[in-house]
């Protein structure tokens, strides 16, 4: 007996652990101050970094496909560094700690660029 013809197969496959990201993201917690276009300054913290964007968690949960300025306070080996991006929300889930915010960094200045490939990259 076949399927009716309105009935779709999706073969599922085998999961996978692999990572997908173009890049791998790392957990880290940094201060971080987001400027909207409708001149709101949110303040949280970061929970994971790329090379590409990070995650960030605030009071207020993002609306998809905003641009936002990024400004992140990076300590790494006891230095600080000021980490800056224009960015593009690209999703917004409400946690027990807040709103995690998905953000691309669009334009990110050449400084968070270098820092972040190889901030991302170490073990």
């Amino acid at each position: 007996m076949s399927p009716p013809k309105s009935f779709v197969r999706i073969d599922i496959g085998k999961a996978s652990t692999k990572e997908k990201r173009r890049s791998l993201r790392k957990k880290v917690a940094w201060r971080v101050t987001i400027r909207t276009t409708d001149k709101k300054v949110l303040t949280g913290q970061t929970e994971n970094v790329s090379p590409n964007g990070a995650l960030v968690t605030l009071n207020l949960g993002l609306k998809m496909g905003d641009l936002v300025f990024v400004e992140i306070d990076a300590f790494h080996h006891n230095k600080k560094l000021l980490l800056q991006a224009i960015g593009v929300v690209k999703g917004t889930a409400l946690t027990s700690k807040g709103y995690n915010n998905n953000l691309f960094f669009k334009t990110p200045t050449e400084t968070t660029t270098t820092f972040l490939k190889s901030y991302t990259a170490e073990n």
